[in-house]
């Protein structure tokens, strides 16, 4: 299998950390196939946007059928906010003690 016949999908392709991924392989010469909630449009052939909600089966699940690889980047949304309320929490029990 050469590297334009292998494709990889990224579940949260079109994150900041998912982005940066997607050009590295691209720029190596895989076929990108990105999972997102909101997927924009590409111009590029060897890269596609597909919808995904991670709750249900739709196009992208014949994607990962015979993928290279699956990469998961996909975040919990409000994960920033959750985690500064968890650290919050924790600290007052902690004073608390």
């Amino acid at each position: 299998m050469t590297r334009q016949d292998a494709r990889i999908v990224i579940t949260g392709g079109t994150g900041q950390v998912g982005t940066a991924l997607t050009r590295h392989l691209l720029d190596a010469g895989y076929s990108v196939v990105t999972l997102s909630r909101n997927p924009p449009q590409s111009s590029d052939s060897r890269l596609r946007h597909l919808r995904w909600d991670a709750r249900s089966l739709g196009d992208w699940a014949t994607e990962v059928d015979g993928a290279l690889a699956v990469v998961n980047l996909a975040a919990f949304i409000g994960a920033a906010r959750a985690l500064a309320r968890y650290r919050r929490n924790k600290v007052d029990r902690d004073d608390v003690g």
